[in-house]
């Protein structure tokens, strides 16, 4: 409540016209009614907690975005190490090396790109290159206590190019 009372109180103070939220994006979402009380709009990259959940988990909104007829990056969630493992004997495509992310989180935080011929000490040497064997992998996620479900998907070479658009009910 303190957190909602200040956001009120600063909304009025400042005459502050438009939230646009980088963090705790499911709290705003929860008191979206009593902060858009005050006359400002917020955005949280979603409508609802629903759709927060839902653009959070990467497989299922791509599963959701392909519905829609939007173009996507075709991706498996794994659940367990033996998955992992299975996919890797046998890749869902041929075509181009794989690659793993968490389920959720941002940043490239967890990504890794395997390659057969990588060097056991790439990975320490040069950890911005996100690039590891396959079995060097396998067995640190074996050692942990706890595997954590991942999104496994083709490695796409060159940069990385993000967009964010801010839109409030279809307006740009």
């Amino acid at each position: 409540q303190k957190r909602l009372q200040f956001i009120q109180e600063t909304i009025q103070t400042y005459g502050i016209h438009h939230i646009h939220t980088g963090r705790n994006s499911q709290w705003f979402e929860e008191h979206r009614s009593a902060i858009e009380s005050t006359g400002a709009t917020l955005t949280t990259g979603a409508t609802s907690v629903d759709y927060l959940t839902l653009t959070d988990e990467k497989v299922t909104f791509a599963q959701f975005m392909e519905q829609k007829g939007l173009p996507i990056v075709p991706s498996w969630r794994v659940n367990t190490l033996a998955e992992l493992k299975t996919h890797l004997a046998a890749p869902p495509f041929t075509d181009s090396p794989v690659c793993v992310k968490p389920v959720t989180g941002i940043y490239g935080m967890g990504f890794w790109r395997f390659d057969d011929s990588a060097s056991p000490m790439a990975i320490f040497n040069h950890p911005e290159h996100r690039l590891v064997s396959p079995q060097q992998y396998i067995a640190a996620a074996s050692a942990a206590e706890s595997f954590k479900p991942l999104v496994l998907m083709p490695y796409l070479p060159g940069p990385e190019f993000s967009v964010d658009i801010l839109a409030d009910k279809g307006e740009i």
